[in-house]
């Protein structure tokens, strides 16, 4: 049977990874989109782009490319890397793999820059301690009720460890107390004195999140993602195809007209530049307008396969909490992820060229002024997929 940690490496070991240094995260940040990074990652990515595009605004996601608005805090792009979120559940997935290789110091000796080997693990301060750091933990009034568990039994529990007291994201040094259902968002008491306190659908974080993995709205969220992906594979895959035809039939036509040109004189070669020229700028037009559709839906693509990946995470090693906060992140973007795919992928004419020969050619120089034309032909491709059978019907977890 495999072990956790076996699981891990198998299944999540690619969130962990930064898409830019290609090394387990240090710090970690996310984006809109919920593809995360290393915070210096970013920030020279964020630097990079704005020398280059000359852009004050924001910046596009390294992978899917999306635009990220920035600023409103910060206009000096300088910050932008720390206004960023952290994603706890990836933060506590790298502190629990730092245990199962038995590679995890103690997070109180760290902070002294001294490096001391971790034998315990507090479950709501997630963070581990030596023995001797354990021993005043326990003695502290605030953390003497701690749950604390040792490394080994981390090991053998790991949801039990990561089921603590996570961080808001909006306030520093406050912790997640309340889930608001009518905005579907975490909440510290500070978030719920000045900005819900008008919400009249609220509840404790762990009362919301008791039946999160099991509830039908997670079932079909994960049905949709399922759809979503092959609703993408199956329009990247025709518009592929199609970039393969056009280029293939291009080259057809390009025969064709020398074959046309073997039959007339030095006039025709004019005009048979003139109509490889039309011919090239179509095909180019073409060819760059279905690259476009295909790098588009390759971005939408990489998003729902994250959110996939994110979602596989939550359910089968991530808290309740985790799964409630992460899952409903990704459903508040639902119906706008449902809008671009549907843009993407819909209303979609595969074309073609074909040549029209000139039928008064043998009078060539007295009446002739082209070879002929290009013209593309449009034709629907069927796709055999639905693209909104589960998200109109698809409601919050709460």
């Amino acid at each position: 049977m495999a072990t956790w940690t076996e699981n891990v490496e198998e299944k999540e070991n690619n969130l962990l990874i930064c898409s830019i240094c290609l090394e387990t995260f240090k710090t970690q940040k996310y984006l809109p989109s919920l593809h995360s990074f290393c915070k210096l990652c970013i920030y020279t990515y964020i630097q990079s782009f704005v020398a280059r595009e000359n852009i004050n605004n924001g910046f596009k996601c390294p992978i899917c490319r999306k635009f990220v608005t920035m600023g409103r805090d910060c206009s000096n792009s300088d910050c932008w890397a720390d206004e960023l979120p952290n994603n706890h559940l990836i933060i506590s997935m790298i502190e629990l793999k730092a245990i199962q290789r038995l590679e995890k110091l103690c997070n109180a000796c760290e902070l002294n820059s001294v490096n001391q080997k971790a034998v315990s693990w507090c479950t709501i301060c997630l963070e581990a301690r030596c023995s001797s750091c354990e021993n005043c933990h326990r003695k502290f009034k605030m953390t003497s009720r701690h749950k604390i568990m040792t490394l080994n039994e981390v090991q053998a529990d790991q949801k039990s460890a990561i089921s603590g007291l996570i961080t808001c994201d909006d306030h520093s040094g406050e912790f997640v107390e309340i889930y608001c259902l009518n905005h579907s968002k975490p909440c510290c008491v500070v978030c719920v004195t000045m900005k819900h306190r008008e919400c009249r659908n609220v509840a404790i974080i762990e009362e919301a999140a008791e039946v999160i993995k099991e509830s039908k709205q997670t079932t079909e969220f994960l049905q949709l993602i399922l759809h979503w992906k092959n609703v993408l594979k199956k329009s990247f895959e025709d518009t592929e195809k199609n970039i393969s035809a056009v280029a293939i039939i291009g080259n057809n036509l390009v025969s064709e007209i020398e074959s046309l040109k073997k039959s007339v004189n030095e006039h025709i070669d004019r005009l048979e530049r003139a109509v490889k020229d039309e011919l090239t700028i179509r095909k180019e037009e073409r060819v760059t307008e279905l690259t476009d559709r295909g790098t588009k839906i390759s971005s939408l693509k990489s998003i729902v396969d994250n959110w996939h990946q994110i979602y596989r995470t939550c359910i089968h090693d991530g808290s309740e909490i985790h799964c409630l906060i992460e899952i409903n992140k990704m459903i508040l973007m639902k119906e706008k992820m449902a809008s671009e795919i549907q843009t993407a992928t819909s209303h979609f004419d595969e074309k073609s060229f074909r040549f029209e020969r000139n039928q008064i050619v043998k009078y060539l120089q007295e009446n002739v002024r082209s070879l002929g034309f290009i013209n593309i032909v449009n034709s629907k491709p069927s796709t055999g997929l639905r693209l909104e059978p589960l998200c109109d019907s698809l409601t919050d977890f709460i």
